[in-house]
């Protein structure tokens, strides 16, 4: 980088909070989007601040072995459905927000799985 400093990795980027602007624009964004788009931010979304929930109650253990836990592929909670099961069972949701974070999973992968299929055109320049 230019200003001698180095280059986030998507680990890094993973760890940030997102802002209030940031989540203003994403809100915005998902106004104005088709369907399938407003699904997968919104989702996305979730999913981001559902991770900042679970770990906001976990010991410190460095970045490393959060990324262990919570990245990757391999990860015990790498994916969203894992996140929504991992928080409700640490009592930090509700079942009613549980039950409405299942439906918003469900949709978007309805939306993922369109977009696969070849159901769901993207926008031009997008592939």
């Amino acid at each position: 980088m230019a200003d001698g400093s180095k280059p986030k990795t998507l680990s890094d980027l993973q760890r940030e909070l997102p802002s209030i602007k940031d989540i203003g624009r994403i809100y915005a964004e998902v106004q104005l989007a088709e369907d399938y788009t407003a699904a997968i931010l919104s989702s996305s979304l979730m999913d981001t601040m559902l991770r900042y929930l679970i770990t906001s109650h976990l010991i410190p253990m460095g970045s490393d072995r959060e990324d262990a836990i919570l990245g990757g592929q391999t990860g015990a909670l790498n994916t969203f459905s894992s996140k929504i099961e991992k928080s409700y069972a640490m009592g930090l949701i509700g079942p009613e927000t549980r039950g409405v974070l299942e439906i918003v999973r469900k949709v978007r992968n309805f939306f993922c799985a369109l977009c696969v299929s070849g159901w769901i055109r993207y926008p031009r320049g997008f592939s």
